[in-house]
């Protein structure tokens, strides 16, 4: 997969040696609580709540944690979004601090190589649409 994403070609050689490698599969929630923790043990608290109120919105959105990161995408990004907006009722405010903390945590997963850089371009999407919250609170998003 990560070979069609990025548009390389592989051989049977590059193919055997990606599927032997040892690739950590850490869910968001598992990754998201390990984060939390090391806030706290930072003594980072302020920090600490913001992710964990970021934990609470994932889990009522995705009704479990039990996800990767590779399954997030623009599309999964469009409908969280709206659910936010929508369902929550939040404003612009409270989306873009939800936004920004998942894309911290996501950037932090690229970082430690748990999503590999093609899809750190879900981690793009995220910066440029927190700004695009116009005064109707609508996110405009360009979809290319």
């Amino acid at each position: 997969m990560e070979f069609q994403l990025s548009g390389r070609g592989f051989t049977l050689d590059s193919l055997c040696a990606k599927s032997a490698s040892k690739t950590s599969r850490h869910t968001v929630g598992d990754f998201l609580d390990r984060h939390i923790e090391e806030l706290l043990h930072e003594d980072r608290i302020g920090n600490a709540k913001t992710f964990k109120e970021l934990r609470t919105s994932l889990q009522n959105f995705s009704d479990s944690l039990d996800f990767h990161f590779s399954e997030m995408n623009a599309n999964w990004l469009q409908r969280y979004e709206h659910w936010l907006r929508i369902e929550r009722r939040y404003r612009g405010n409270s989306i873009s601090i939800r936004m920004r903390s998942l894309r911290t945590l996501y950037n932090r997963a690229i970082d430690e190589g748990l999503v590999g850089r093609v899809l750190g371009e879900v981690s793009r999407h995220i910066a440029e649409n927190i700004g695009n919250v116009g005064r109707t609170g609508v996110v405009i998003v360009d979809d290319e």
